[in-house]
């Protein structure tokens, strides 16, 4: 196989997301010629911003740069992976260099701004003025609680078992029993609560947390849990004073502080809410702490307007090692709306990583290459990842393929974009989007037979649609038929 095969077969690969597949046909190529170009750029294009293994994609880009110096494409994948190494005074000296060969301004400002947003200073100024308002918080001095004799093995067990087999009558019976014997057990009014919200009745469940705190005022967990219903019962000024007293028995405990983010959030105190988001970022103890406290704080400034210093925090977050999907998703749909949109695709691709097959991050990763005119054959790609799903909805699979069939258009595949159609139309013949598109595919083929037909069908649905009737007039025009 010569190396232009290899090459094509690269390129190819690489466009279908087979990446590993890609990866060993461009160093096929480049084993046999170690300078073609485009092979050393579209094996550090699929290293670095695809496979998302940067570091190694550095040197490939580099050699392309060398190779033909006046690839402006390639200084900007170059730097970008620059700065995603974190090599931040590398990546500025390059930019003054890309200056000095011609980059046109416009790609420059870009490649500035996107090495701000990675320095990251104005989220580094507002995470030190929020970490410092917020006082440390000591414990309670607690009065020696009353001793209780813990519950029977064997009546517990029942209990336990007949929650877990969702026995909710039996399981009531019991918790009542226990009840009236051990009034001020904390695990049992946990259970009642419990109880409660598994049968669906959220009042029963918060009036039982508010006589487990009456009961035992002392139990931060019950202070706790009372806060969380009250928030999720939509009433965050209520939630407010038990989630201050929890904190005020057990201040360790890293959710208790974003819960009272939240609520302060949610009666629209978003200044105050700001330290205790931080504060549970700063403590949090655990991967999973660390991303419902990332998270909140990323969606409270966005919806604050705080769109510079919510998009230097997610670039910053981005560089730190998580296995949170949710986190990279959300990331990616933030810095999307906030227009960076290589950013966004990023931070989607790494929650593909995560979770492979992912729709959500696959949606998103769809949204963010919208946005390139140039990256057709990639959308197509992500769209036919998104219909292999096998649960969606009729309505949502129908929605795909629409942009699939756009996508298709805008290419000139007319055999992939036909074929999309017909299953749309198997499932409603009468899709305007299909018959529209029919219309102006054989209109851009200059196919004035299937123009002919294609209008016929679609008018017989549709006689007064305005872009059909739009179709029509051009036909007629084509035709010489005024």
């Amino acid at each position: 196989m010569t190396d232009t095969t290899h090459l094509q077969q690269a390129l190819q690969l690489h466009e279908q997301w087979e990446y590993e597949a890609a990866r060993q046909a461009y160093a096929q190529a480049l084993a046999q010629d170690p300078g073609q170009v485009q092979a050393l750029y579209g094996m550090g294009l699929l290293l670095g911003q695809h496979m998302l293994r940067s570091a190694e994609a550095l040197p490939y880009l580099e050699a392309a740069i060398g190779a033909n110096p006046r690839a402006f494409a390639y200084w900007r994948t170059y730097i970008n992976m620059l700065i995603r190494e974190g090599l931040l005074d590398m990546a500025s000296s390059l930019i003054g260099m890309a200056r000095e060969q011609g980059m046109q301004e416009i790609a420059l400002e870009q490649l500035e701004k996107d090495l701000a947003l990675a320095r990251g200073e104005e989220a580094a100024a507002f995470l030190e003025e929020q970490a410092a308002l917020l006082p440390e918080v000591a414990a309670a001095v607690q009065a020696t609680a009353v001793p209780q004799p813990s519950l029977p093995q064997g009546p517990a067990q029942a209990l336990a078992q007949l929650l877990q087999q969702r026995k909710f009558g039996p399981a009531d019976e019991k918790l009542t029993a226990l009840m009236r014997q051990y009034p001020r057990n904390a695990l049992l009014w946990h259970a009642r609560i419990n109880l409660e919200q598994e049968r669906g009745r959220p009042a029963a469940a918060l009036q039982a947390a508010a006589q487990a705190v009456r009961r035992l005022p002392g139990d931060a967990g019950l202070q706790l849990l009372q806060g969380e219903l009250l928030l999720e019962s939509q009433q965050p000024d209520q939630a407010e004073p038990p989630l201050r007293a929890a904190l005020a028995l057990q201040p360790q405990t890293t959710k208790i502080y974003w819960l009272l983010g939240d609520a302060l959030a949610a009666q629209g105190k978003i200044q105050e809410a700001y330290p205790w988001y931080v504060h549970a970022l700063l403590r949090a103890e655990d991967e999973g702490a660390q991303i419902q406290a990332q998270v909140r704080l990323i969606e409270a400034l966005h919806a604050d307007g705080r769109s510079g210093v919510c998009a230097q925090l997610l670039a910053l977050l981005m560089q730190q090692p998580s296995r949170s999907a949710r986190l990279y998703r959300t990331g990616g749909d933030v810095l999307r709306t906030l227009g960076w949109h290589l950013q966004a695709e990023i931070a989607y691709r790494m929650a593909l990583q995560v979770q492979p097959g992912w729709r959500p991050a696959l949606i998103g990763l769809h949204e963010a290459l919208n946005k390139d005119a140039s990256r057709m054959a990639e959308r197509a790609t992500c769209l036919r990842q998104i219909l292999a799903h096998d649960d969606l909805s009729a309505e949502l699979r129908q929605q795909i393929r629409s942009v699939l069939a756009d996508v298709f258009f805008k290419q000139g595949d007319w055999s992939a974009c036909e074929q999309t159609l017909d299953e749309i139309q198997a499932e409603d013949e009468a899709a305007v989007h299909a018959h529209r598109l029919r219309c102006w595919m054989a209109m851009e083929k200059n196919d004035l037979e299937a123009m002919d037909e294609a209008l016929r069908q679609a008018l017989a649905y549709w006689p007064d649609e305005h872009d059909l009737m739009q179709a029509q007039a051009i036909y007629w025009s084509r035709r010489g038929d005024v």
